[in-house]
């Protein structure tokens, strides 16, 4: 059952690193979500219970967009009734799927933990550090600012 598993977890990462499908629309739709959050909520940061709700509702959210990629392929090729009709313990099916869908996840993590700790907990740190120098500059408002180096030094 476990070979079984493994081959089909195989089968699966071979076609998403083929079409590069679900990663990529689950990045960045947990990007996108953040930036949303990030702007909707309107605060220069977030933390406790908030910051942990986003976080699970934007990967929770970019999980359900890939389960429906990872079944909606097979259904449409025919692939899952094939999967079906084989002399294979459906368990293995689903321990096989699951664990795609636990790298996907993971593989998304990798860009979308960076992006909330940039968009939501860090907030405008370079704002605070140069209200409590002197003051923001006067092109500067509270919930946007130049990226990079010239952003922070520029006030």
């Amino acid at each position: 059952m476990i070979r079984t598993a493994a081959i089909l977890f195989r089968k699966d990462v071979l076609v998403e690193a083929r079409t590069r499908e679900s990663l990529t629309a689950m990045g960045l739709f947990s990007v996108m979500a953040f930036v949303l959050f990030h702007f909707g909520l309107d605060r220069d940061s977030i933390e406790g219970s908030l910051a942990a709700g986003v976080l699970w509702v934007t990967l929770l959210l970019a999980t359900v967009l890939a389960v429906t990629r990872l079944f909606v392929a097979e259904r449409d090729q025919g692939g899952f009734e094939l999967i079906l009709l084989a002399p294979i313990d459906r368990t293995a099916v689903f321990l096989g799927k699951a664990a795609t869908l636990l790298a996907f996840l993971v593989a998304v993590e990798v860009v979308a933990l960076p992006a909330f700790d940039i968009l939501l907990l860090r907030g405008h740190a370079a704002g605070r550090d140069a209200g409590a120098a002197g003051g923001r500059g006067p092109g500067r408002h509270r919930t946007g600012r130049c990226g990079g180096a010239g952003g922070r030094a520029g006030g």
